[in-house]
């Protein structure tokens, strides 16, 4: 502390500044509302691609996965399988089942000369089904009626040298007829060449083409230019022409929703990857990318995490190159594992003693989803033969026939992973407890957040195999739990050993577990809370010498709020809050409002937060932050975000000369991933032009990363090459959890700033603003963007304060991907129409999802001041605006539209900063009808106040906004109101996120 702060004395400029945010703007931020061309040039004919999106987080039962075949089900293994893992990888050669052409040997119908299937697959495929087995068919080998040197381990050729799709054919009706067969669609019979003409089982969605196509170690080797065009052809039958011998062709000709994964390649092999997208033209003739690794020098065999022959070398080399040529698409790792058997004088160069299998199949399954994999396959379920040191012979969970099928100590500890987190998704990779040993730490949370589970075990990160480490007496923080268990898991049992925890200060945020050993043996901590965690995010933080950053977060509820405010730089690395804890305990109704060097008076300008994170114990908590440059010239801001979603539209990126109403304006935007996983997310300009007599959506791609809590940030003219044509950025999500995003609008050579958060596309068909005005001194402008595939229709109404209907009722269509936008008097009206002034409301209505918009009013003039608010698709019976700004020169400003056929009976209600009552108002609203008044005007004994919340209770729903401002109307900003306090995204407290 410095020694004016000791005085009690403050710089002159600062005591302003402080004063002024905290005093006055600050009742802007509650009453925010608390939740509420590609590359190449080509087009798109005014229809958006969109990336094939990765699915959302799957849980770990999803996600884990074993090799097996159809000789499990010959050993009525299947159920003990089942016990297990919930997917499976079916090895399946395409010789056994289909000898002859066009002979299909799945069914128990087949004629001689064959006597029948080898063996019964259809049944084998219906036994995974029941017991809710999903599985994968890997199709591999060849056919000794269709190979490039008439045996099964030729490549899979029915003519030529491989070189061409069709010389493939034979290969791509066979995958047609087995995704027809087993996949969601029925074909007639006349297409289906199996002796029962069975289709549209529905039992197998998913379909391998072959397996370690770029295998150099045997002969006939396969090139990655001919393995592209068997991709071509065995996808959707592209490159071959149907005929009457071969009706469907390709997996997506068999069944168009099925999923193709690719053959699985032996290593990272990019190089391979880099051929085939060479001989396919760039296309991506498949869903998903699939290798397969092990953790071996060809000597020895190695931990899952060695730094160098262990799997992450491995993940990271494909990550990066499906991240820059192949975003969107899965990646698969079908298969990695490591033998048992080491008694005899020779073992496999991937064999390690049963613990250490045990032990690295659990972690590499935690380690896999936490690098990014979207599915994992270890290899195999049952050992082929148990004491034989030939690679892969001894690397199941299970022994072979001659054993007996006995169960490892695999099989027991990954069920017992199975019991703890099956049913459970990874949350967060917490920071690892560095040293020798160092401790790994995954946090898993139930899809509805209900339940929350870590896994913890300790590695000597300088051993290349498990060498007994351990750490004792681990401190293990969960915040707010009040019971805890430790299961571990044993040989024999399939849940493992439970042991209860205590748990030190209970049900407070200090509270803690001492776990009394961790071993290389993977254990689990499951806590109960007596609370849940809400999560709000204040995506833009940026700071500099002549400008400030204010945040704000009010407690609506009848009980206390404790919260945590945690700050992050660009590249995620946090920075803990300096306000002492018991300010961050709010009384019922009542307000924190600092700057933002104040919550965080350490951080230097390189290490300032990019983002902050706001944890509160209770719902009914909202936020809301302002920027704003020291002389108040310009400012704006808008309300925390509170979920983080994987697609996002800016509406507006105005940059140039005269990109806003014939005027200059430039556009910042911010994208934060707020997870603790990497993040790669895909921006497309999409820009709208006239072609002829047409226009056209032309797109502009960029691919960025975003490390784990970090931040991106740029202007839309360091972004994308600037153009004065209308264009707004879509930001597809293609690996990561989900974004929040920002952007921040400069008018009149930086004179004003208007704030937008990125908004996701949703399914809403009516908008409302309660805010439309035309006059000499103010401007409405809207824009509507069409984010659907399809055209949307738009029909949009404007009603005077009266209820009036303005003469217009401007109805038009939106191409897919295009935009609307205008000053609503020039877009409504013609000019010799148009009335000079007027003041109301507006209805969009649309025929379908994806629309989405707001309004900028402002001055119109030189934009001197303006502010944006987004169109209201959501109407309230009760509302809450979170502060009250009427201390001179500042006014507060309501504005309520009743949509109705039906009068509203409307209650205001003003509290003051501690929440007692200052006065309240009831009075009608009529049928689509609208009152805009000072706040002052409406309850008179609020004047004068510079905190509180404005309570909006109607008998009908209606829609409402806020205004702040100055009477000289240099400053002006607008917010939507509150209508659900239980916002936020709710987390369990046995581990806090910002831990």
């Amino acid at each position: 502390m410095n020694q004016q702060a000791r005085d009690g004395r403050m710089p002159r400029a600062r005591i302003t500044l402080t004063v002024l945010f905290v005093t006055v703007l600050m009742t802007l931020l509650t009453s925010a509302g608390l939740r509420t061309k590609t590359e190449d040039g080509s087009t798109t004919n005014g229809h958006r691609v969109a990336p094939t999106l990765i699915s959302e987080p799957a849980t770990m039962r999803q996600f884990m996965g074993i090799n097996t075949s159809l000789g499990s089900y010959d050993s009525n293994l299947i159920g003990e399988l089942g016990s297990v893992f919930k997917w499976i990888r079916e090895y399946h050669k395409w010789h056994h089942l289909e000898p002859a052409n066009d002979l299909y040997l799945w069914d128990s119908t087949t004629p001689s000369p064959y006597g029948g299937s080898w063996p019964n697959h259809h049944d084998f495929i219906t036994a995974c089904a029941q017991n809710q087995i999903h599985v994968l068919i890997c199709v591999e080998q060849a056919t000794n009626w269709s190979s490039s040197d008439g045996s099964v381990t030729g490549l899979p050729v029915n003519s030529g040298d491989g070189s061409s799709e069709s010389d493939y054919a034979e290969r791509a009706e066979y995958m047609a007829q087995i995704a027809a067969r087993y996949g969601q669609t029925e074909h007639p019979h006349f297409q289906l060449e199996s002796n029962d003409k069975l289709s549209g089982l529905g039992l197998v969605s998913y379909f391998e083409d072959f397996n370690e196509q770029n295998q150099d170690w045997q002969s006939p080797l396969w090139p990655a230019a001919q393995y592209g065009r068997f991709l071509n052809v065995v996808h959707d039958g592209s490159g071959v022409e149907p005929a009457s011998s071969r009706p469907l062709l390709g997996v997506k000709g068999g069944d168009a929703q099925a999923f193709h994964v690719m053959g699985g390649l032996a290593g990272a092999d990019t190089d391979y990857l880099d051929e085939i997208l060479r001989a396919t033209g760039g296309r991506l003739p498949f869903d998903a990318l699939n290798i397969h690794l092990y953790c071996t020098d060809y000597e020895k065999a190695y931990a899952p995490e060695h730094p160098v022959f262990g799997l992450k070398p491995g993940i990271d080399k494909i990550v990066n190159w499906r991240n820059e040529n192949a975003p969107g698409k899965e990646i698969w790792l079908t298969e990695f594992g490591w033998d048992t058997y080491v008694e005899g004088p020779r073992r496999s160069w991937v064999a390690v003693p049963e613990l250490a299998q045990a032990n690295y199949l659990m972690r590499s399954f935690a380690l896999l989803k936490g690098w990014g994999i979207d599915k994992a396959f270890m290899f195999i379920f049952r050992d082929p033969s148990s004491t034989d040191p030939l690679q892969f012979a001894s690397s199941g969970i299970i022994r072979d026939t001659a054993h007996g099928h006995s169960r490892k100590l695999s099989y027991y500890y990954l069920a017992t992973m199975q019991h703890v987190i099956g049913d459970l998704a990874l949350d967060q990779e917490l920071p690892p407890e560095e040293g020798s040993p160092t401790v790994h730490r995954y946090r898993f949370v139930d899809p509805d957040e209900t339940r929350s589970t870590i896994m913890l075990w300790s590695r000597d990160p300088l051993s290349e195999n498990d060498n007994g480490a351990t750490v004792d007496d681990f401190p293990q923080s969960v915040p707010m739990a009040s019971t805890c268990r430790m299961i571990r898991p044993e040989e024999g049992s399939l849940t493992g050993i439970e042991t209860v925890l205590p748990v030190g200060n209970p049900g407070t945020p200090d509270a803690a577990v001492q776990i009394p050993q961790i071993s290389e043996t993977p254990l689990f901590v499951e806590c109960a809370a007596t609370a849940q965690r809400w999560l709000q995010y204040v995506p833009f933080s940026q700071q500099k010498d002549d400008s400030f950053l204010g945040i704000a977060v009010s407690n609506l509820s009848d009980q206390p709020a404790n919260l945590e405010l945690t700050g992050f730089t660009a590249d995620g690395a946090s920075i803990p809050s300096g306000i002492d804890p018991s300010e961050m305990l709010l009384p019922p109704r009542a307000q924190f409002a600092r700057l933002v060097n104040e919550v965080f008076p350490s951080s230097e300008a390189r290490s300032a937060p990019s983002w902050i994170l706001v944890e509160s114990d209770i719902p009914e908590v909202g936020g809301f932050f302002l920027h704003g440059n020291n002389t108040l010239s310009r400012l704006d801001g808008a309300i925390t975000s509170t979920r983080p979603v994987r697609r996002l539209i800016f509406t507006r990126t105005p940059s140039g000369s005269t990109s806003f109403r014939g005027k200059d304006a430039e556009t910042e935007i911010w994208l934060v991933n707020p997870s603790l996983t990497t993040l790669q997310a895909e921006l497309s300009l999409v820009k709208t032009e006239k072609v002829a007599n047409s226009s056209q959506v032309t797109l502009t791609k960029k691919s960025v990363g975003i490390p784990a809590r970090g931040t991106f940030q740029t202007s839309v003219r360091e972004l994308f090459e600037v153009s004065e044509t209308p264009s707004y950025i879509a930001v597809d999500v293609v690996s990561g959890e989900g974004v929040i995003g920002f952007e921040r609008i400069t008018l009149a050579q930086g004179e004003t700033v208007v704030g937008l958060a990125g908004v996701q596309p949703e399914g809403s068909t009516s908008f409302y603003s309660a805010q439309l005005a035309h006059s000499p001194t103010l401007f409405t402008h809207l824009r509507l963007v069409n984010t659907a595939e399809e055209d949307r229709t738009v029909s949009i109404g404007a009603l005077r304060q009266d209820r009036a209907p303005l003469p217009s009722n401007y109805v038009a269509t939106i191409p897919a991907g295009h935009l609307l936008e205008g000053d609503v008097r020039t877009l409504l009206w013609a000019e010799d129409a148009a009335p000079d002034e007027f003041t109301g409301s507006l209805i969009v209505e649309v025929d379908g999802a994806g629309i989405v918009g707001n309004v900028i009013f402002g001055d119109p003039v030189a934009h001197r001041f303006a502010a944006a608010l987004p169109l209201s698709d959501k109407l309230f019976v009760r509302a809450i605006f979170s502060h009250v700004a009427n201390t001179p020169p500042f006014f507060t400003g309501l504005a309520l539209f009743n949509p109705q056929e039906a009068e509203a009976q409307i209650h205001l209600e003003v509290l003051d900063r501690n929440g007692q009552p200052s006065g309240e108002s009831t009075f009608p609203l009529k049928a689509r009808g609208r009152i805009a008044s000072l706040l002052t005007e409406l309850i008179p004994t609020s004047a004068g106040q510079d905190r509180g919340q404005v309570v909006v209770s109607s008998s009908v729903p209606i829609v409402g906004q806020q205004l702040f401002g100055t009477f000289s109307l240099e400053l002006l900003a607008a917010v939507p109101p509150s209508d659900d306090l239980e916002q936020g995204t709710s987390v369990l407290d046995s581990t806090s996120p910002s831990r």
